[in-house]
């Protein structure tokens, strides 16, 4: 008799425990939690951070709890400029395609016959793919899409050899794209609407209507790559890396490969085009100008994707976006 009370104690302790850690995954509308109390919010200090929301300039937060919506403030369908998310999307596609053999990330800009308006140096060609993920090329040549006056704040050309420094570079990133399309013979924009949108199922992506190559030839032949996206469509994609690639069962990228680019090489806390933070805890971080970003907080199972209208030149400071992220995360009991 003592057993058998013995047996069923563990297995209600077991039953909810596999309740309290299921792990959720949209199908084409996402799920809304029920009640925030029953699974561990407060539902009064989650009010508290809606209301701070109100006094800042976002125009969309969502927040994903354990797969499923826990909250949402602001229009989370309405498409805006990613900006520098960008790469991280770029980042997953590079896994995809790592992991089945068309990329080998040890090639040097010299075995793949790269290089540029103003001609790269025998010792600025010895950079691989792997330089550029994160970022530490050592190749500081004008690039498309960057901010005025970011010339200014690069590196002379020939300082650092490739893997000595970490310089955020744009030319880097835009070099990736090229990269990736002549190794892999795909557009990265149809290998992202193939590999990624359409296997987590986003909503509202189009390829045709969000997405194109921006030029600027007088400074580099190589284009960068801007998407834009809804806040319930990014949700998806950083649900994804939060389970290390997998979706609902399918391995859409490596573990292998979710472990080695979300990891840091620089003192920055930079990965393979992610931003890493370490403390309070772990975040894997896809961020762009003016506050755009996917927050992912793999030990609290939660997404958090901010907006801001930066076609209106709205956005926030990164000390309103720590503020807005602590009260979220505080609402857990």
């Amino acid at each position: 008799m003592i057993i058998n009370r013995l047996m069923i104690c563990c297995l209600v302790v077991f039953v909810f425990s596999l309740k309290v850690t299921a792990q959720y995954f949209p199908s084409n509308e996402w799920e809304i939690h029920s009640n925030d109390e029953e699974i561990g919010w407060s539902f009064s200090k989650l009010k508290i951070a809606e209301s701070y929301n109100k006094t800042i300039k976002t125009s969309a937060v969502l927040i994903i709890y354990k797969g499923k919506i826990l909250s949402s403030w602001g229009n989370i369908d309405k498409k805006y400029m990613c900006h520098s998310i960008r790469k991280s999307f770029l980042s997953a596609l590079y896994g995809i395609y790592v992991d089945n053999g068309k990329i080998d990330i040890s090639k040097s800009l010299r075995e793949l016959k790269i290089d540029d308006i103003q001609p790269l140096s025998n010792t600025e060609k010895t950079a691989t793919i792997q330089h550029l993920l994160k970022a530490r090329s050592g190749i500081y040549h004008p690039a498309a899409y960057e901010i005025a006056g970011s010339d200014l704040y690069k590196p002379k050309r020939g300082k650092f050899k490739p893997g000595e420094n970490w310089h955020y570079n744009n030319w880097d990133f835009n070099t990736l794209s090229t990269i990736f399309e002549r190794e892999t013979n795909k557009k990265i924009f149809e290998a992202f609407e193939k590999d990624i949108a359409i296997p987590i199922k986003m909503q509202d992506f189009d390829r045709e209507q969000d997405t194109y190559y921006h030029y600027e030839k007088d400074r580099s032949q190589h284009p960068a790559y801007p998407f834009e996206m809804t806040a319930s469509d990014m949700a998806r994609f950083g649900l994804l890396i939060l389970n290390k690639g997998n979706w609902n069962g399918q391995q859409i990228i490596s573990k292998n490969w979710i472990k080695e680019s979300t990891a840091s090489y620089s003192e920055s806390g930079y990965g393979y085009m992610w931003w890493i933070q370490d403390k309070p805890y772990k975040m894997i971080i896809a961020k762009g100008v003016g506050g755009h970003s996917i927050d992912i907080i793999p030990d609290k199972d939660l997404v958090i994707v901010i907006r801001t209208n930066t076609y209106k030149r709205e956005g926030i400071s990164q000390e309103q976006k720590k503020r807005l992220l602590e009260l979220i995360i505080n609402s857990k009991i």
